[in-house]
C-alpha cells in the first residue's frame, strides 16, 4: 500500500558567517520515487528547507539531509544552512532509479584536501532504514480510514471506494480504489470534484467525517449543484480496467486539517450503465 506523508520543516535564523550561494553554484540533484537521496555535508546541519514541502519529504539527522520524493513530475530547490556555507541544490523531477544520485558528497573545502577525508563514511544501511521507518511511520499516524455504509455488494458496474484520507498543511490527499465489474474495459481518468452545497442537514456533518455516503445518505441532504474544486495531482496505478480488474489512486486537493467537514462528490465519468460517482464527507 502506498502511503503519502507530508512534512514542512520551519526556517530557522541562520549565523551570520554563512556564505551566499549564486545560480553557478546550484548542483541539479537526478532522484528516484521510492528511493532515499542522502546529502552528507561534513558539518552540523542547523536548517534544511526545500520549496515544495508537498512533492519531497526531508529528513535532517546530525551532518546529512534525507530526501525523498513523494510525486513524480516535480521538480524543486532545496537549501541547505551549516554554521559556515549556505548550499542551494535544483531537485529534478523524480526519474529512473539507475541514474539517480544516491549520495551527495558537500564537505567543507579543508576536509578534502589532497590526501585528506572525504568527510563521515557514507550512511550504513542500518541508519537510512531508521529513516525511512520514521518517514513511514508519521505517514501511518496521520492517514485516516474512510468509513463505509453497509450495503449490498455492487453488480454490473464500475465501482468507487474512498479508501483513506491524509490532511497536510494545504493539501487534502485521497485515496481510492476501483474495481471494474461490467463486461467492457473502463479508462479510469481524473475525476471532475465538486463540493455540494446542502440544502438540508438530516445527519450532522461532523459526525460524518471521513465517511463515504450511499445514494441514499447523499439524496436526504438535497443538495445544490456546488462549486468545482480543482485537483492538484491525480494518480493511478492502471488506467485501463478489463473486465474483473481493480486498481488503486490518489488525488489531491487544496484543504487543510484545520478545515471544517465539507460535502464532495467525485465524478470518474461513466460505464455503459450508471456514472461512475461517489459522495463523501471530508
Amino acid at each position: 500500500m502506498k502511503v503519502l506523508i507530508v512534512i514542512g520543516l520551519a526556517l530557522a535564523s541562520v549565523t551570520s558567517g554563512a556564505q551566499t550561494t549564486n545560480f553557478n553554484q546550484i548542483q541539479h540533484v537526478e532522484t528516484a520515487l521510492n528511493h532515499l537521496t542522502v546529502f552528507e555535508l561534513g558539518e552540523p546541519i542547523i536548517t534544511a528547507v526545500i520549496a515544495d514541502h508537498d512533492a519531497f519529504q526531508i529528513q535532517r539527522q546530525d551532518d546529512k539531509v534525507f530526501l525523498m520524493p513523494l510525486q513524480p513530475g516535480i521538480s524543486t530547490n532545496l537549501f541547505i544552512w551549516t554554521p559556515t556555507r549556505q548550499l542551494s541544490y535544483e531537485i529534478d523531477a523524480a526519474g529512473d532509479a539507475t541514474k539517480m544520485n544516491v549520495t551527495i558528497r558537500n564537505v567543507p573545502p579543508t576536509q578534502h584536501g589532497p590526501g585528506q577525508s572525504l568527510g563521515n563514511p557514507a550512511p550504513s544501511d542500518q541508519e537510512i532504514q531508521k529513516i525511512a521507518s520514521l518517514v513511514l511511520t508519521q505517514t501511518l499516524l496521520g492517514t485516516k480510514d474512510i468509513s463505509h455504509e453497509a450495503r449490498k455488494p455492487p453488480v454490473d458496474c464500475v465501482s468507487v471506494e474512498l479508501v483513506q484520507v491524509y490532511r497536510g498543511k494545504d493539501r487534502l490527499y485521497i485515496r481510492y480504489s476501483i474495481t471494474n465489474l461490467t463486461n467492457s474495459p473502463f479508462r479510469v481518468t481524473t475525476p471532475d470534484i465538486s463540493q455540494p452545497l446542502p440544502t438540508q442537514q438530516p445527519i450532522s456533518m461532523l459526525s460524518l467525517r471521513d465517511h463515504q455516503l450511499s445514494p441514499q445518505t447523499f439524496s436526504a441532504f438535497k443538495a445544490k449543484q456546488g462549486s468545482s474544486v480543482p485537483v492538484v495531482s491525480a494518480e493511478s496505478q492502471q488506467r485501463d480496467l478489463a473486465p474483473g480488474q481493480k486498481t488503486t489512486g490518489v488525488i489531491s486537493v487544496h484543504g487543510s486539517e484545520n478545515n471544517p467537514p465539507q460535502l464532495y462528490q467525485l465524478n470518474f465519468g461513466a460505464d455503459q450503465n450508471h456514472p461512475v460517482t461517489v459522495a463523501a464527507v471530508l
